[in-house]
């Protein structure tokens, strides 16, 4: 075949590649994501393990369509066993998360090893109708690691707004554990709404109404090759994997249970300025715990006008035990957090 032949072979691949691309027909996933209640006796405990109340009203979500690695038409992999699940809940504040894989053979982040070149799980977020990028400002693709260890407890990684929250490849305020279990690992996330929507679209995260929303579940064979397989949850027409447009509704709906939390906490506020936790409407000399996301007792103290100095406290999510009623704060240096309790 001579050179102009091969030309013109070209052109008419990559026209027929253009071609199917605008032929595809998209169709979304669609999950009704509950409110959940995290008062006392219902909290979450992230230890990567879904054995707590919190988590047992809630149902899997399977994350099956293999995903296309390079070309658009490419058939898609094999997933030769390769499976993963997870559930997920949710209060104004904060995305809860719970992820099964199945994988014989985990390939773990080290620290040196390049990201996509070891098993992790990919969320994906937007709060308007995305551009053909995932790396788009106002989008988010925040990537976690199971097995990670010390240093790199929270190594996180991703594109688009959750990088204006990083430091050090850490989130403030965002936290997760992982597991070993039979034939594969889990991991449980909590993460904070603003860590990973834009503040317009924070006034979405409420009962009726949506945002978009994928998660990627990507398997890799050795830590040079790459990713073998990766599983998303929202798009069966196995679209190229970097053209997460293709998000899923995730619609906010109310609380999952009949529980009722109380009004009455309803009236506490808090600020958190200069490592000082300001309480509002709370009585003076009122007794108050801190306690991490674990339940293990922080601080105890009571409260006076000045506050309370939480400057020893790593950046991070607490529980604050306020007389007999409890709120959760986000210790983050990122801005200043007030907010309804």
């Amino acid at each position: 075949m001579n050179k102009k032949s091969t030309f013109i072979a070209a052109i008419i691949t990559i026209l027929f590649a253009v071609n199917l691309r605008a032929q595809v027909t998209i169709t979304r996933n669609s999950m009704d994501i509950y409110k959940i209640s995290t008062e006392e006796g219902n909290a979450m405990i992230v230890d990567g393990k879904a054995d707590e109340n919190f988590w047992s009203n809630i149902p899997f979500q399977n994350i099956t369509h293999p995903l296309v690695n390079d070309a658009f038409t490419e058939t898609p992999p094999a997933t030769n066993g390769y499976e993963a699940k997870f559930k997920a809940a949710y209060d104004e504040y904060y995305l809860y998360t719970y992820i099964e894989v199945k994988d014989n053979t985990p390939i773990y982040f080290d620290g040196t090893t390049s990201a996509t070149n070891v098993d992790n799980i990919e969320f994906y977020f937007s709060g308007e109708e995305p551009s053909d990028s995932y790396k788009n400002p106002k989008n988010t693709q925040l990537r976690m690691f199971p097995g990670v260890s010390d240093p790199y407890k929270n190594y996180a990684t991703g594109y688009g707004y959750v990088m204006t929250m990083v430091y050090d490849n850490l989130l403030s305020g965002f936290y997760y554990e992982t597991s070993n279990i039979d034939g594969g690992y889990t991991m449980e996330a909590i993460i904070p709404w603003e860590t990973v929507l834009p503040e317009e679209f924070l006034t979405k995260i409420k009962d009726g109404d949506k945002i978009l929303f994928d998660i990627n579940a990507s398997n890799c064979t050795t830590t040079t090759s790459g990713r073998s397989v990766i599983l998303g949850w929202s798009t069966p027409d196995f679209h190229d994997w970097t053209y997460n447009r293709y998000f899923g509704d995730l619609n906010f709906k109310g609380n999952i249970t009949s529980r009722v939390e109380s009004e009455q906490i309803n009236h506490l506020k808090y600020t958190i300025r200069n490592n000082t936790l300001q309480l509002f409407n709370a009585e003076l000399l009122t007794p108050i715990s801190i306690y991490n996301i674990s339940g293990k007792l922080i601080k105890s103290t009571t409260y006076n006008s000045n506050g309370i100095d939480i400057s020893n406290l790593a950046n991070g999510i607490y529980i604050v035990k306020i007389g007999n009623y409890y709120i959760k704060i986000n210790k983050i240096n990122i801005k200043s957090v007030y907010r309804h309790a």
